[in-house]
């Protein structure tokens, strides 16, 4: 199964906020982690945000944290979202 570029980071992105579900990341700090262009990220967050999947907070010292538990969402429940069909 392949996965589409948006999956493939968005799932990249999560992996990264649920390392330390305490901190904030900034969208710079997730992309250079994983290596996602800083634009595409951005769209990316933004659809994980409105999705209820990730909180942001606004601000100098704000950034991305997961708004649920990890073990709560499950990596099919991205990869359908994003891809809406799975082969």
């Amino acid at each position: 199964m392949r996965l589409s570029k948006k999956s493939d980071y968005a799932l990249r992105a999560m992996m990264t906020l649920a390392s330390d579900s305490d901190r904030l990341f900034s969208i710079r700090t997730i992309a250079e982690q994983n290596d996602i262009p800083r634009r595409f990220l951005e769209h990316i967050m933004l659809d994980l945000k409105n999705k209820g999947w990730v909180k942001a907070v606004t601000g100098r010292d704000g950034g991305y944290t997961l708004a649920v538990k990890a073990s709560e969402l499950a990596v099919g429940t991205i990869v359908r979202y994003f891809d809406e069909m799975l082969a």
